[in-house]
């Protein structure tokens, strides 16, 4: 699931998955599309949620423990973020993500956070803490 605003993001998201041989990316382009995404397919099945922190209607960051709550925690949650508004550990742990990739994003850290050592994670299903690259890890 795709959660940002660049429609020229999403295409290009679009693109490298399908040339991975992975589903499309369920997409919102804001707090509120997503907000009524979730209401609308309760529950939603992903197995990914990435979330732009520059939504047109609010800091993504914000969004993801309201979807962490509604779905499996198995599903990994990412922040993609501008460098200049990289999230600080108190934000990570508070957002509940388990990974942050800076922008501009590139194939390799979507394909990194997609296809991340799910055997880390704990009998909870979060991450055991591992930063690599740009995508740091509970």
């Amino acid at each position: 699931w795709l959660i940002d605003p660049s429609i020229i993001r999403k295409a290009q998201v679009q693109r490298w998955l399908a040339t991975w041989s992975l589903p499309p990316a369920i997409e919102s382009g804001s707090v509120a599309e997503a907000g009524m995404l979730m209401a609308k397919h309760d529950p939603l099945h992903v197995d990914a949620v990435l979330c732009g922190r520059d939504l047109p209607d609010g800091d993504g960051i914000h969004l993801l423990p309201r979807i962490r709550s509604a779905l499996d925690p198995a599903v990994r949650l990412g922040l993609l973020a501008p460098k200049s508004a990289l999230p600080t550990p108190a934000e990570c742990r508070a957002s509940t993500m388990d990974a942050w990739i800076s922008k501009p994003l590139l194939p390799t850290a979507l394909l990194q956070f997609l296809l991340a050592d799910t055997s880390l994670r704990n009998s909870t299903g979060r991450s055991a803490g591992t930063r690599t690259g740009s995508t740091f890890s509970r």
